[in-house]
């Protein structure tokens, strides 16, 4: 926005590193060509084309970062303006951004730029800040080329129409005469760009306000953290999606960490949008617990965090696990461990009731043991304290003789003689 005869810059940021060759602003008539403003070129510096010196100058000579000064702006000067990055090997890459005069246009209020995620409903709105006798109000569409297509109208008379090609894409909001506002339903990439309101008033003519619809889609960063090499490194990678190109940061709490050795590459999706991957490696890490975050931002939009904590202790890390499975493998571990320890604790108190038991029973056989060797040796005593007496008697009783033994044998001489005799 700029009041006629004020400086108005323009600038344009390249948020991808590229190899960038040349930068060249154009200006967007309103039948759809394009006029060459300024050029900065990689080897031969700057340049203000013919038409356009004195008007035109450019501010900041960048190859990542251009932009230039439209000098004493005119109603003429109101439009639309192109820069352009050629890039080796990727080609052209466009950026768009349009001045709006307070000469014209001050007298309706709209937003300059209004923000939607793909697939939502988009509202846009212009209200006429001054008593006029509004007989209608159109919706235009600006193409790129620069035509306009009539979206929708409301009239004084006749009511609201939407015309062919919008219909159950565009609604009326607020049908008024000094507010309307639109509905754009479910947004797709060919719905961007900029509208016009045109408040038709009697006799003053038409008064026009423009807002440009922007898109954007953003979706979760995914954070993934890994070991290194170094039990005091660990690497983090932080990835997110988005159109236009999101931009993506790390950070953590602890004072006494910090992150080192960052690279960042994006990679251009097929349906748009683009992947931008974040990699660096957090220094000063000493095993205990500790958070990582990761923001993803995208222009206005507000910024999605994800936060992840890194275990005090990763024993599957230790053990050569993978990310992947050293969770599941950490916890089998673990299991094992603690039935090992309890099987080994039964097979102690186990071992150690049947030590005891087996020598209770060795006590209770050497008890009866001795028992029945004391009896044996009284009974032994006994018998022989009974033989002791038993001869004593004997002895003190006189024996009775046989009376066969009474009478002696004859020698055998004694009955050699007696045969011989005879």
């Amino acid at each position: 926005m700029a009041a006629v005869g004020e400086d108005v810059h323009l600038s344009c940021q390249l948020m991808e590193s590229r190899d960038v060759l040349q930068v060249t602003w154009q200006k967007l008539s309103p039948d759809g060509k394009k006029n060459n403003l300024a050029t900065f070129n990689k080897y031969f510096g700057q340049t203000v084309n013919a038409g356009f010196q004195g008007k035109v100058e450019i501010k900041d000579a960048g190859l990542q970062n251009c932009s230039i000064v439209i000098k004493n702006v005119m109603e003429q000067d109101e439009g639309c303006y192109l820069c352009l990055f050629n890039t080796y090997p990727d080609g052209s890459l466009t950026g768009t951004t349009c001045l709006q005069l307070y000469g014209r246009t001050a007298v309706i209020q709209t937003q300059q730029t209004v923000m939607a995620a793909v697939g939502e409903d988009a509202h846009l709105s212009c209200q006429l800040m001054q008593s006029r006798d509004v007989v209608q109000v159109t919706w235009q569409k600006l193409s790129p080329d620069g035509k306009k297509k009539n979206c929708a109208t409301y009239n004084k008379h006749f009511g609201q129409t939407v015309n062919d090609g919008f219909q159950e894409k565009v609604e009326f909001k607020d049908a008024g005469l000094q507010n309307c506002s639109i509905v754009i339903r479910k947004v797709k990439e060919q719905d961007e760009g900029c509208y016009l309101c045109l408040f038709n008033t009697f006799p003053d003519g038409s008064l026009t306000g423009r807002t440009c619809l922007q898109l954007y889609e953003l979706h979760e960063p995914i954070l993934q953290i890994r070991e290194s090499n170094s039990t005091e490194e660990t690497v983090v990678s932080c990835s997110a999606t988005g159109r236009p190109a999101p931009t993506v940061t790390l950070n953590v709490p602890q004072q006494d960490l910090y992150f080192s050795h960052n690279s960042t590459v994006s990679v251009t999706n097929t349906n748009g949008t683009v992947t931008v991957t974040t990699t660096a490696v957090l220094s000063g890490f000493h095993g205990n617990g500790v958070q990582v975050g990761c923001a993803a931002r995208l222009l206005s939009v507000p910024e999605i965090q994800v936060f992840e904590t890194i275990p005090a202790v990763e024993l599957f890390s230790v053990l050569g696990f993978d990310d992947e499975s050293g969770s599941d493998k950490y916890f089998t571990l673990i299991v094992t461990l603690i039935t090992a320890v309890v099987v080994v604790c039964v097979a102690v108190v186990v071992t150690v009731l049947l030590r005891h038991k087996h020598k209770n029973s060795l006590s209770h056989r050497d008890a009866e043991e001795t028992t029945q060797t004391s009896t044996k040796d009284t009974d032994e005593s006994s018998t022989s304290l009974m033989k002791q007496e038993n001869e004593q008697i004997r002895k003190r009783s006189p024996e009775k003789k046989d009376p066969k033994e009474e009478k002696p044998e004859p020698s055998s001489s004694t009955v050699r003689s007696l045969f011989c005799d005879k």
